[in-house]
């Protein structure tokens, strides 16, 4: 069987010279892929979570998304301030029922202090490198960091490719922290002007 994949909004010539070919069999037994799911807590929400649970099964979820902010510099002794404290605490005690074994952290830039965050990769840093200490004393791990949420948003004010670059430097360059996946979230698109950023 010849599954037909065909392009929307072309012209005619368009559409045949774009069409994809993929064989495959209804009959063959495939290969198994194992999908890990996670719950969200970048808009915090325990109800979110706990209907996450009750729906997808707490068997069989892995990650869980913590999201940092981005609205006040880290104090002097590299802790997170107290309004980041909390809304991290926050969102580590729901992600927590999800028993998650892995924590995927995004920014929120929903706040964001722009005298201090935007074009400053240095307090990017020094954030990120607080709320992971914070995450792994809290007794998770994490796996990934999206230093920017959706930066292609430019209303966002996080900063540009390049700060973004600067801001994934500086992390691979400590060697307490393993080593991440870095890469920004962006809308899933291929129009994406972020899409295939290499740190």
């Amino acid at each position: 069987m010849i599954l037909l994949l065909l392009c929307c909004r072309m012209s005619a010539q368009q559409l045949c010279s774009n069409i994809v070919k993929v064989p495959f069999s209804v009959t063959d037994t495939g290969q198994p892929t194992l999908i890990n799911w996670g719950m969200d807590t970048a808009w915090d929400d325990e109800g979110n979570v706990l209907r996450g649970i009750n729906f997808i099964g707490a068997d069989r979820l892995t990650y869980g998304r913590v999201s940092f902010q981005v609205m006040d510099s880290v104090n002097a002794d590299g802790t997170l301030s107290a309004r980041q404290q909390k809304f991290l605490r926050s969102r580590l005690q729901h992600i927590a029922l999800s028993k998650p074994t892995g924590i995927l952290l995004n920014s929120d830039p929903v706040d964001i202090n722009v005298d201090v965050f935007t074009h400053h990769p240095e307090q990017w840093y020094k954030v990120i490198k607080a709320t992971v200490k914070y995450v792994q004393d809290y007794g998770l791990k994490v796996v990934s960091i999206a230093p920017f949420n959706e930066p292609d948003v430019s209303a966002s004010n996080q900063g540009t490719k390049d700060d973004f670059k600067a801001v994934a430097k500086l992390l691979k360059e400590v060697p307490s922290l393993p080593a991440y996946a870095f890469a920004p979230a962006t809308p899933a698109t291929t129009m994406a002007p972020w899409n295939g950023i290499s740190t």
